[in-house]
This record gives structure tokens, C-alpha cells and sequence, in this order.
């Protein structure tokens, strides 16, 4: 954990999606100390969005899952790295872009048949 689902209207090739799962990992690591040791990824791209009425423009939906809480500021700092990458690596403004973090208990996750907490 954590688990990213990565929703966008881009779409990815293979060394895009490199580039962002690279990131979302370097992002994570340095700003909320969660290692890509147990970071899983969930791509779903080229997907029909709409965003302000319209699905003219790129529009990407990040849910971040993770156990624990992030302060403000690592949102705040993961959030700005993720937007950034995906404008960077997939063409998506950061206007057109949503980070949701969801933070859990370790009891609410569990790997291999058992639970974290």
C-alpha cells in the first residue's frame, strides 16, 4: 500500500505510463515516506471524461488509498508532483486534474490473507 488508481481521458503508451508510475513512486517516497516496495498502480486510460460540462480537454481522476494519514503539506506536495507529472508525461493540465487521498487503518488492509494492523 498505497494503491493509485489512475483515471484519464489521455492515451498512455507503455512509456508514458512508465514515466508516471516512476514518478507517482519518486513522489510518494519523498514526500509521505511510502516506498514503491508495496505501491500498486491501476491504469485506465483513454477513458471518455468529462470536466466543466465538456470533453474537449484532457482530464485525469487520481485516488490515492493508503494507509494512515498524510499531513496537509505532503498532500499538498504529493498533489503538485502527480499534477505536474501528468501534465508533463500525458499532456493533462493541472486545472483538469483531481488527487483524492483516502487514508485507512492498517486494519482495514490486509496482503496475503492478513491484515496490516
Amino acid at each position: 500500500m498505497p494503491y493509485i488508481n489512475c483515471v484519464t481521458s489521455a492515451n498512455l503508451d507503455d512509456a508514458q505510463r512508465e514515466k508516471i508510475k516512476a514518478g507517482f513512486a519518486d513522489a510518494l517516497q519523498k514526500h509521505a515516506g511510502k516506498p514503491e516496495q508495496w505501491l500498486m498502480i491501476a491504469f485506465n486510460d483513454g477513458v471518455p471524461m468529462y470536466f466543466k460540462g465538456n470533453r474537449d480537454s484532457q482530464a485525469a481522476y487520481i485516488e490515492i488509498k493508503h494507509i494512515g494519514t498524510f499531513t496537509p503539506q505532503q498532500k499538498e506536495n504529493v498533489a503538485k508532483a502527480f499534477c505536474k507529472l501528468m501534465h508533463d508525461a500525458a499532456g493533462v493540465p493541472g486545472l483538469g486534474a483531481y488527487v483524492v487521498f483516502t487514508g485507512r487503518d492498517g486494519g482495514d488492509w490486509a496482503h496475503n490473507g492478513a491484515l496490516f494492523g
